[in-house]
């Protein structure tokens, strides 16, 4: 991920990562052997590190010589003490700090309570990432009345927590409140055609912009029911759809609602079962559209001169 630095500043800790080039002297073997080990003991010195980092981070936000706009933590655990630490911090730097990005990733956090006290210390947040952290629906139930109180959240990223459709009913429930909100990204959380149903549902009460629903199980079924989000929508623009075991049916549906749509741009489908059926459908309605510009179906068995794409 590349990241600019604002005009004041970011702070990003990451731990176990290495990067890793190809031996030029050593055996093949050899050499794939000292890079495990090397991977290995960096990944933990890195994690050390990356906790000595944190402290370091806290310790500046407690002083006067910075002022971050975003707070990235990735692969940084954030249990017990250490957690009770950055709520403490950012709790008290609320009227000098205007955190406006919070990434949390890989944290490990088991217990989705002290997170509303992280997101109530940050009233300004616009952009709120939640990743790989295995909420659930009870993690889900907890979180969901503090995203109310962030009037000023534009873009959300809960990809990956195994929300299913009973987590997913109480995020929708709780953003239909959260009028800024104009980014959604919920990918790989296990959701059925049922959650499709429930985004119709957050369509018509928020203008949102951007839906990514990558790799979960919406099915034809639910691609027919987006269909009709889109068709009711003025907004939406983007939407991802990779990985839905979708077919030429679901494919075709989309295809009419995107012809009739005034601000629909960008649809990403790949890895389903369009076949040439599907793809070709949505290959004459980006044609026809005025306004839907980009399309991708790579994955979907499709063959353009002779070749599998």
């Amino acid at each position: 991920m590349q990241m600019q630095r604002g005009s004041k500043g970011w702070y990003r800790l990451q731990a176990g990562l290495l990067n890793r080039r190809q031996p030029n002297i050593w055996s093949k073997q050899v050499g794939v052997l000292l890079v495990r080990h090397l991977f290995f003991w960096a990944f933990w010195i890195l994690a050390v590190l990356a906790i000595m980092s944190l402290e370091s981070v806290l310790e500046s936000l407690e002083g006067n010589a910075f002022k971050p706009t975003q707070l990235e933590l990735v692969a940084v655990e954030l249990k017990g003490d250490t957690l009770a630490s950055l709520v403490t911090t950012l709790s008290a730097s609320t009227q000098r700090h205007a955190i406006l990005k919070l990434q949390l990733d890989r944290n490990g956090i088991n217990d989705a309570a002290p997170l509303i006290d992280v997101l109530l210390a940050l009233p300004k947040l616009q952009e709120l990432t939640i990743t790989r952290n295995q909420l659930a629906a009870s993690g889900m139930s907890i979180v969901s009345p503090a995203l109310q109180q962030l009037p000023r959240l534009r873009v959300l990223d809960l990809g990956r927590n195994f929300l299913a459709d009973d987590g997913f009913q109480i995020l929708v429930q709780a953003l239909g409140s959260c009028a800024s909100l104009r980014e959604l990204r919920v990918r790989e959380n296990e959701l059925s055609p049922d959650a499709a149903v429930l985004c119709v549902k957050l369509l018509n009460q928020l203008e949102l912009t951007h839906l990514d629903l990558g790799h979960n199980d919406l099915e034809d079924s639910g691609a027919m029911a987006l269909a009709q989000g889109i068709t009711d929508s003025s907004s939406l623009a983007y939407l991802n759809l990779d990985s839905n075991y979708i077919t030429a049916v679901g494919a075709q549906a989309l295809a009419d609602a995107i012809q009739g749509s005034s601000s629909f741009q960008s649809l990403s489908i790949e890895d389903n079962k369009l076949r040439d059926e599907g793809v070709g459908a949505l290959e004459a309605a980006l044609e026809m559209s005025r306004t839907f510009e980009q399309l991708s179906t790579r994955g979907n068995k499709a063959r353009v001169g002779g070749t599998s794409i």
